[in-house]
């Protein structure tokens, strides 16, 4: 972005400005008795007032310019400080709502300036937090006569060091993951280990699954409650018949001869058969 206006982000904004201009200027008076409709919840005052402060937020978009943000993204942060200062404009102390307004549209604008032409968005706290380290480092430079440890730059600046972490690593360049190394077509991407198993790998796992579930489903009831409480995945050790049997009313040996039938039956199934060939 070179932040000049290309002619697209021209028209935005003057389409902008033409509709605002529908609605005049508001006098001192008409500011205050809007905003008492707008601390009673009147949407159409609050609009009202919006609206007629649509050139105050372009007004000040226009001084960034050259900046390297696009017109229409100034204008856009800057149409969000309007709406808070809208919301929050305490019209009893008698001034204007420009004087306040003006306050809450620079800061929104000033926001998208210090976001400049990052290609991730940067939390403005962050943005303001790395400014102050940045100073903070600068002045102890100059005390101590060497660079800040960490502890000493936090301790200086006031924060805490996984705050400092975090605008360190703000600060980082951001790579492009489909950018070309070289002239295969080989990507910065291509060189990154894939996060979890492979997409051949789930839908195997997901496969083995659906077979053992039909697998288990055939079986007769008291034969899956054996294998079920048997081969408990949650489990680090291995039930006994002893155990098995006390649960659903078996002797060990009945209990023995159930989990040996059932295992029998799901050998011969043609889908289990499967699983240990493809294992």
């Amino acid at each position: 972005m070179t932040g000049e206006p290309s002619d697209s982000t021209i028209d935005t904004v003057e389409h902008l400005l033409a509709q605002s201009r529908r609605w005049p200027l508001l006098s001192g008076a008409d500011e205050r008795a809007l905003a008492r409709r707008v601390e009673r919840g009147d949407t159409q005052a609050r609009e009202r007032m919006i609206l007629s402060n649509v050139r105050l937020v372009v007004s000040i978009a226009r001084r960034y310019q050259g900046c390297g943000v696009p017109m229409a993204d100034l204008v856009q942060e800057g149409m969000i400080g309007l709406i808070r200062a809208v919301d929050r404009f305490d019209w009893r102390p008698g001034f204007r709502f420009s004087t306040y307004g003006t306050i809450w549209i620079r800061k929104y604008v000033q926001m998208a300036v210090d976001a400049g032409e990052r290609p991730l968005r940067v939390p403005p706290s962050l943005v303001r937090r790395a400014r102050q380290v940045a100073a903070t480092e600068r002045r102890l430079t100059v005390q101590l006569g060497r660079a800040p440890n960490d502890e000493e730059l936090a301790a200086g600046a006031d924060i805490t060091l996984d705050q400092l972490r975090d605008v360190r690593l703000s600060a980082l360049p951001v790579v492009a993951l489909d950018r070309p190394l070289d002239d295969d077509a080989t990507t910065v991407g291509d060189l990154l280990p894939a996060l979890g198993d492979a997409p051949d790998a789930r839908l195997e796992a997901r496969w083995r699954t659906g077979v053992l579930t039909a697998a288990l489903g055939s079986l007769q009831e008291t034969e899956r409650q054996v294998i079920a409480l048997r081969f408990d995945a949650n489990r680090a050790d291995r039930r006994t018949f002893a155990e098995i049997g006390a649960a659903i009313g078996r002797s060990p040996e009945r209990t023995r001869q159930i989990e040996d039938r059932a295992l029998r039956r799901l050998a011969a199934a043609d889908d289990v058969a499967q699983l240990r060939f493809a294992a």
